[in-house]
């Protein structure tokens, strides 16, 4: 069956003979792929993929390819964060302060783990957060990743704007010449991005984008929307670019929360709070860092799907 689709790929559960092992298989269309010139992508999603052992990251198994496609075969999980907050609000309900820390802990040290290997993923969301069989989140999907040592994002090149080539791709080799494209999702994106201000060099935080996006993230898990909304794409970047958000007064948000919120959330990426400053912080006082998180078994409940989203899943194709 269908898991899901992405920008140039679809994902299915599939099944090996031999073993009877379940995997979600990511298929990739080769002509689709070389049109929209997204080879480099692929490439560097399966180089990563390769260099990344760590229980808080979705394992890549095996790849192949076929005339037309281009195979991942990935370890198989249980749906997305975003998944289960969009479920906990229809149901009039917001996430404990107790679980947003417990899933955020591991949501730092997967990408801990990432960054200590030059990677910077770039898409961080609750989408891309995974359940295992046991409740515990992986992180995924590392098609739009940055190689910060070797200097290269997504096969595009490396030669533009530090600044802007944390997240946007600049394309020397397109037939239409340079281009910029915005990597990443919009409510996500940090204002340095949206507004490719080369002012704002990230050049001394490199993953100043991931990090924004994690404060971007706590604040949803603890309130139940995110901190910018709009009707159209455009209307984000705008919000963003002015900060036009506001922390809410309703007590959703502990103090040390807000704080933690507030250092990640920092316009200016040479001072935005870091991972090790997220891993001292007062918000995860108690934590025990590492891969052991990924051994506790008090995982927080789960709601299941809801009538509204079977009904959804009933009607798709």
């Amino acid at each position: 069956g269908e898991l899901g689709e992405g920008s140039f790929s679809r994902v299915a559960l599939a099944r090996l003979r031999e073993t009877g092992e379940e995997y979600a298989l990511k298929i990739m269309l080769k002509r689709h792929l070389i049109r929209e010139n997204k080879e480099g992508y692929v490439k560097l999603e399966r180089d990563v993929m390769d260099s990344l052992d760590h229980p808080g990251v979705v394992r890549l198994a095996f790849t192949f390819q076929d005339q037309e496609n281009l195979y991942m075969g990935l370890e198989a999980c249980q749906g997305d964060l975003q998944r289960q907050l969009a479920r906990l609000r229809r149901a009039g309900r917001r996430m404990s302060v107790r679980d947003v820390r417990w899933y955020l802990a591991e949501v730092v040290e997967a990408l801990a783990h990432v960054h200590a290997r030059g990677v910077c993923h770039r898409d961080l969301k609750p989408e891309n957060l995974l359940f295992d069989a046991s409740g515990h989140l992986k992180l995924t999907d590392f098609g739009s990743c940055r190689d910060v040592s070797m200097g290269c994002s997504s096969g595009a090149d490396a030669g533009g704007q530090q600044a802007a080539d944390a997240v946007a791709d600049e394309d020397e080799d397109s037939p239409k010449g340079r281009r910029w494209s915005f990597v990443g999702t919009p409510e996500y994106m940090p204002p340095e991005v949206v507004r490719i201000d080369s002012d704002a060099n990230a050049a001394d935080n490199p993953y100043a984008v991931d990090n924004w996006a994690l404060g971007v993230m706590l604040y949803q898990m603890l309130v139940g929307e995110r901190p910018f909304q709009a009707p159209t794409e455009y209307l984000v970047w705008q919000k963003v670019a002015a900060m036009e958000w506001e922390m809410p007064e309703d007590g959703s948000v502990p103090q040390d929360a807000a704080d933690l919120i507030n250092r990640l959330m920092d316009p200016n990426p040479a001072t935005r709070a870091g991972l090790d400053d997220v891993r001292a912080h007062a918000f995860f006082s108690g934590v025990e860092w590492g891969a052991g998180l990924w051994d506790r078994g008090d995982a927080p409940e789960r709601l299941p799907a809801d009538e509204s989203e079977c009904a959804r899943t009933a009607k798709s194709p």
